[in-house]
């Protein structure tokens, strides 16, 4: 993973993620490289960039606020 898509995809978690997770009192928080979790009373949500061909992203919603179980 080059340097500046890892600038670009944080920006674009920024501006696309954080405003939600503001809005319902939440904070995210990055894990790793290329890695976003909210985590809320009744669920995580993962946000990851994608490892395919193409730019992508994926998101993930756990049940039960589970950190660190898939």
């Amino acid at each position: 993973m080059s340097k500046p898509n890892n600038i670009t995809f944080s920006k674009a978690v920024a501006k696309s993620f954080m405003p939600l997770a503001a809005n319902a009192k939440l904070t995210i928080q990055e894990l790793g490289e290329g890695v976003y979790e909210v985590l809320g009373k009744d669920f995580t949500m993962r946000v990851r960039r994608g490892a395919g061909h193409r730019k992508d992203i994926l998101v993930t919603v756990l049940p039960g606020g589970r950190r660190g179980q898939t």
